[in-house]
């Protein structure tokens, strides 16, 4: 399908090189994010490696950065995506991968919440801090999910949202780590050689993992996997930027069909 588009952009035909593009584009989004698409078979495995330690099922979320520096849900695992988009100083989890370049994990949010020390654009953390400091520390997920949102189509706040989760674990989707990356490879892709200061460059998207109980997530065990998972899902998502975003072909088809 690649081949077509180059082929369209030597032979102009506008309507037809429009149609390729969005072929190009839909076919390997489908491959990498569709339904029973490489993400759907690594979140299957994903919640089997975590079945046996709860009744309940681990939550996968893929979220990427736009161009402006928003986070978005570009994948959620049997769930909707939310329409709102969020800066990395709003979720902290985030904002601490973009700082450091490694794994965040929160195992009992609300503590960090009543500390000060976890915020999420979801989360009404100012009234659940209020709540704790009258009536103590929240256990239970009837009291917690009361101070979660939701966002409609609208993006508009909508309260009592059942996907609350009281653990996280996000990993950074990048290949900042390999030290076996071939040096045009690395310059094609701006991939940096790891220092502190250049962590985040390297970073294409976040496999967010969440679970409604606390303490869920066993650090030396969990993060270790998480990184396989995301270290595979990296590899899948820079073919389709090589063939769409990151692609010299792709970027001239759209500057003449537009």
């Amino acid at each position: 399908m690649h081949k077509k588009v180059k082929d369209g952009v030597r032979n102009v035909d506008r309507k037809s090189l429009e149609q390729k593009c969005n072929k190009l584009r839909f076919t390997l989004y489908n491959e990498l994010a569709g339904k029973e698409g490489i993400y759907d078979i690594c979140s299957e495995h994903i919640q089997k490696y975590f079945s046996k330690r709860s009744d309940f099922n681990v939550r996968i979320c893929i979220k990427a950065q736009d161009k402006d520096g928003f986070f978005y849900d570009y994948y959620r695992y049997n769930a909707p995506q939310s329409p709102k988009k969020c800066r990395s100083d709003q979720n902290t989890g985030i904002n601490e991968i973009v700082k450091m370049g490694r794994y965040y994990l929160c195992n009992n949010i609300p503590n960090d919440v009543k500390n000060e020390e976890y915020k999420n654009p979801r989360l009404n953390g100012k009234d659940a801090r209020q709540h704790m400091l009258k009536y103590g520390e929240i256990r239970d997920q009837k009291t917690w999910k009361n101070y979660w949102y939701r966002f409609n189509d609208q993006g508009e706040k909508v309260f009592f949202d059942e996907s609350s989760y009281m653990s996280t674990l996000i990993i950074p989707m990048t290949l900042l780590n390999n030290k076996n990356l071939d040096e045009n490879f690395r310059s094609h892709f701006k991939i940096p050689v790891k220092s502190e200061d250049e962590n985040h460059r390297a970073i294409y998207a976040l496999l967010c993992l969440d679970h409604v109980e606390s303490n869920f997530f066993i650090e030396e065990l969990d993060a270790t996997v998480g990184y396989i998972f995301a270290d595979i899902m990296s590899l899948y998502l820079i073919s389709y930027l090589m063939y769409v975003d990151f692609s010299g072909t792709f970027k001239k088809a759209h500057t003449i069909v537009e």
